[in-house]
């Protein structure tokens, strides 16, 4: 999670009359002046006032102006950190072979990661609980259609991507909760760890699709899509949402009977 995800987050899903929108949405399009502004600048620019940029910032999980600014100009100075799908080393290789090799490469890992057993356990696993939360970066159809099979099922679900969020779903949890969640965790991102110490308190179980080691392996009760080593942003992506569309699948027809 980063403050560019933050920011896109409430703009794509707040009301189209909402301040903090406008107040996003004006930051989107003056980034790099931004990163380098004063709240009072920002109002400005925004054409709002300072309380309701610092609330906004606040809806987005900073503690204060200053770690907002800081986040902010990391991100922009570091910007493919986050939305280059590609490994660096493939910049000058031809996109259509590199996207292609991922997919056959990632073709691979789901041999594994679709172990008919090993879904239907997770599916188990999803039945017993009552409330099933979905703590991601971004939003994806897999989970949508999941909540589905979900709702049908009687299940308490939501899906979050701001940390404020994530922090009053987690402290909704109990021993009958179950939290799937994905993390990026460069230098940039925001330090989840209250999330998840929070869901461990409340003895929920966490479920964190990973492919490499995360700082917060030792909260994480299992792991999903972890095989195969690194691989690209898009391979992870992908791997995440083809498990998630098998996962709703086997819980549809075991649990739903549709």
């Amino acid at each position: 999670m980063n403050v560019l995800q933050n920011l896109v987050e409430l703009y794509n899903h707040l009301p189209m009359d909402s301040t903090y929108r406008e107040v996003a949405g004006g930051i989107l399009n003056h980034l790099e002046e931004v990163a380098d502004a004063t709240i009072y600048d920002v109002a400005e620019l925004t054409a709002s006032s300072r309380t309701t940029v610092w609330r906004m910032i606040q809806k987005m999980g900073y503690g204060s102006y200053s770690e907002f600014r800081h986040a902010l100009k990391q991100s922009v100075s570091h910007y493919s950190y986050f939305n280059r799908l590609l490994p660096f080393e493939n910049r000058q290789d031809r996109i259509e072979e590199v996207f292609t090799g991922q997919l056959k490469y990632m073709q691979k890992l789901l041999k594994e990661d679709l172990s008919e057993e090993a879904l239907r356990s997770m599916a188990k696993l999803v039945a017993e609980k009552n409330r099933i939360g979905f703590y991601f970066p971004f939003h994806n159809g897999a989970i949508s259609a999941f909540q589905q099979n979900l709702a049908m099922a009687g299940k308490e679900t939501g899906a979050y991507c701001l940390l404020p969020d994530m922090l009053s779903d987690a402290e909704k949890m109990g021993e009958d909760g179950l939290v799937f969640c994905v993390t990026i965790e460069h230098a940039e991102a925001q330090d989840m760890s209250r999330i998840f110490q929070t869901l461990k308190e409340r003895s929920a179980q966490i479920v964190m699709f990973s492919s490499s080691n995360s700082r917060y392996d030792s909260y994480v009760d299992l792991h999903l899509c972890s095989a195969g080593g690194s691989t690209s942003v898009m391979s992870e992506i992908m791997r995440c949402e083809v498990y998630l569309f098998a996962l709703s699948e086997v819980f549809r027809r075991k649990y739903l009977g549709k």
